[in-house]
Protein backbone atom coordinates (compact mmCIF):
# COMPACT_ATOMS: atom_id res chain seq x y z
CA UNK A 1 0.00 0.00 0.00
CA UNK A 2 1.28 3.31 -0.69
CA UNK A 3 0.68 6.97 -0.40
CA UNK A 4 -2.94 7.62 0.88
CA UNK A 5 -4.63 5.50 -1.96
CA UNK A 6 -6.12 2.49 0.10
CA UNK A 7 -8.72 0.12 -2.35
CA UNK A 8 -11.81 -0.40 -0.18
CA UNK A 9 -12.39 -3.77 -2.52
CA UNK A 10 -9.32 -5.19 -0.47
CA UNK A 11 -10.72 -4.20 3.16
CA UNK A 12 -13.03 -7.24 4.56
CA UNK A 13 -14.91 -5.99 7.86
CA UNK A 14 -15.45 -8.30 10.66
CA UNK A 15 -18.40 -7.37 12.70
CA UNK A 16 -18.03 -9.31 16.11
CA UNK A 17 -21.79 -10.56 16.87
CA UNK A 18 -21.31 -13.61 19.18
CA UNK A 19 -21.69 -12.58 22.26
CA UNK A 20 -24.65 -13.33 24.32
CA UNK A 21 -25.50 -9.83 25.48
CA UNK A 22 -26.19 -10.42 28.65
CA UNK A 23 -26.15 -6.85 30.06
CA UNK A 24 -28.92 -6.28 27.93
CA UNK A 25 -31.40 -8.74 29.65
CA UNK A 26 -33.09 -9.92 26.68
CA UNK A 27 -33.94 -12.97 26.06
CA UNK A 28 -35.72 -12.62 23.14
CA UNK A 29 -33.76 -9.77 21.12
CA UNK A 30 -29.89 -10.22 20.59
CA UNK A 31 -27.74 -6.92 21.53
CA UNK A 32 -27.02 -5.99 17.64
CA UNK A 33 -30.54 -6.27 16.73
CA UNK A 34 -31.59 -3.62 19.49
CA UNK A 35 -33.38 -0.78 16.96
CA UNK A 36 -32.10 2.23 17.66
CA UNK A 37 -34.26 4.95 15.81
CA UNK A 38 -36.26 2.03 14.27
CA UNK A 39 -33.32 0.58 12.77
CA UNK A 40 -31.19 -2.43 14.52
CA UNK A 41 -27.29 -1.47 15.64
CA UNK A 42 -25.82 -3.95 13.52
CA UNK A 43 -27.59 -2.29 10.17
CA UNK A 44 -26.57 1.18 11.41
CA UNK A 45 -23.05 -0.29 11.53
CA UNK A 46 -22.80 -1.62 8.30
CA UNK A 47 -24.52 1.10 6.76
CA UNK A 48 -21.65 3.39 7.98
CA UNK A 49 -18.74 1.14 6.97
CA UNK A 50 -20.57 1.27 3.38
CA UNK A 51 -20.74 4.55 2.99
CA UNK A 52 -17.31 4.72 3.71
CA UNK A 53 -16.52 2.15 0.84
CA UNK A 54 -16.32 -1.01 2.69
CA UNK A 55 -18.14 -3.90 1.10
CA UNK A 56 -17.04 -6.75 2.07
CA UNK A 57 -18.49 -8.01 5.37
CA UNK A 58 -17.94 -11.24 7.60
CA UNK A 59 -19.91 -11.09 10.53
CA UNK A 60 -19.03 -13.58 13.95
CA UNK A 61 -22.29 -15.08 15.08
CA UNK A 62 -23.26 -17.15 17.84
CA UNK A 63 -25.79 -16.83 20.77
CA UNK A 64 -29.14 -16.07 19.01
CA UNK A 65 -26.74 -16.42 15.41
CA UNK A 66 -30.18 -16.96 13.46
CA UNK A 67 -31.74 -13.56 14.08
CA UNK A 68 -28.42 -11.80 13.31
CA UNK A 69 -28.42 -13.92 10.05
CA UNK A 70 -31.82 -12.81 9.38
CA UNK A 71 -31.50 -9.23 10.39
CA UNK A 72 -28.23 -8.49 8.30
CA UNK A 73 -29.60 -10.67 5.57
CA UNK A 74 -32.23 -8.55 5.01
CA UNK A 75 -30.27 -5.69 3.98
CA UNK A 76 -26.90 -7.39 2.79
CA UNK A 77 -27.87 -10.43 1.20
CA UNK A 78 -23.81 -10.57 0.33
CA UNK A 79 -22.84 -10.30 4.03
CA UNK A 80 -21.09 -13.72 5.17
CA UNK A 81 -21.17 -15.25 8.54
CA UNK A 82 -19.09 -17.31 10.64
CA UNK A 83 -20.03 -19.30 13.42
CA UNK A 84 -18.22 -18.98 16.93
CA UNK A 85 -19.66 -22.43 19.11
CA UNK A 86 -18.43 -20.64 22.30
CA UNK A 87 -18.43 -17.47 23.77
CA UNK A 88 -14.84 -16.84 24.71
CA UNK A 89 -14.08 -13.57 24.37
CA UNK A 90 -13.03 -10.68 21.67
CA UNK A 91 -9.99 -12.36 20.56
CA UNK A 92 -11.39 -16.11 20.70
CA UNK A 93 -13.84 -14.36 18.21
CA UNK A 94 -11.21 -12.28 16.07
CA UNK A 95 -9.48 -15.35 15.59
CA UNK A 96 -13.02 -17.52 14.56
CA UNK A 97 -13.83 -14.45 11.83
CA UNK A 98 -9.95 -14.21 10.32
CA UNK A 99 -9.85 -18.14 9.90
CA UNK A 100 -11.88 -18.67 6.76
CA UNK A 101 -10.10 -15.68 5.17
CA UNK A 102 -6.38 -17.10 6.08
CA UNK A 103 -7.99 -20.53 4.31
CA UNK A 104 -8.98 -18.80 1.23
CA UNK A 105 -5.70 -16.98 0.94
CA UNK A 106 -7.20 -13.67 1.99
CA UNK A 107 -4.30 -10.84 1.28
CA UNK A 108 -6.44 -7.91 1.47
CA UNK A 109 -6.68 -5.46 5.24
CA UNK A 110 -9.38 -6.22 7.90
CA UNK A 111 -11.07 -3.90 10.27
CA UNK A 112 -12.19 -5.51 13.19
CA UNK A 113 -15.35 -3.99 14.95
CA UNK A 114 -17.80 -4.71 17.49
CA UNK A 115 -21.55 -5.77 16.52
CA UNK A 116 -23.19 -3.35 19.10
CA UNK A 117 -21.30 -0.20 18.65
CA UNK A 118 -22.50 2.83 16.35
CA UNK A 119 -19.86 4.53 14.20
CA UNK A 120 -20.67 6.99 11.64
CA UNK A 121 -19.30 6.39 8.28
CA UNK A 122 -17.27 9.92 8.33
CA UNK A 123 -15.54 8.19 11.61
CA UNK A 124 -14.33 5.19 9.15
CA UNK A 125 -12.98 7.29 6.73
CA UNK A 126 -11.01 9.21 9.06
CA UNK A 127 -10.06 5.72 10.40
CA UNK A 128 -8.99 4.24 6.73
CA UNK A 129 -7.56 7.86 5.92
CA UNK A 130 -4.62 7.59 8.37
CA UNK A 131 -4.53 3.93 8.26
CA UNK A 132 -3.57 4.61 4.07
CA UNK A 133 -1.39 7.85 4.65
CA UNK A 134 0.83 6.82 7.64
CA UNK A 135 1.00 3.17 6.09
CA UNK A 136 0.39 1.51 9.46
CA UNK A 137 -0.14 -2.31 9.91
CA UNK A 138 -2.71 -1.23 12.99
CA UNK A 139 -4.98 1.38 13.42
CA UNK A 140 -7.22 1.17 16.53
CA UNK A 141 -10.01 3.95 16.84
CA UNK A 142 -10.45 5.63 20.20
CA UNK A 143 -12.64 8.33 21.62
CA UNK A 144 -11.73 10.52 24.68
CA UNK A 145 -13.42 10.12 27.90
CA UNK A 146 -15.65 12.74 28.56
CA UNK A 147 -16.33 13.54 32.06
CA UNK A 148 -19.69 14.41 33.24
Amino acid sequence: MSGATLNHTSITCIILAGGRGTRMRSTTTHKVCFPIAGRPAILRSLDAFTAAGIKNFSIVVGAMAGQVVETVGQDYPGATFVFQPQQLGTGNATRIGVAPLEAIGYDGHILVTMGDKLIEADAVRELLRTFAEQQLDVVVGVLPCRKE
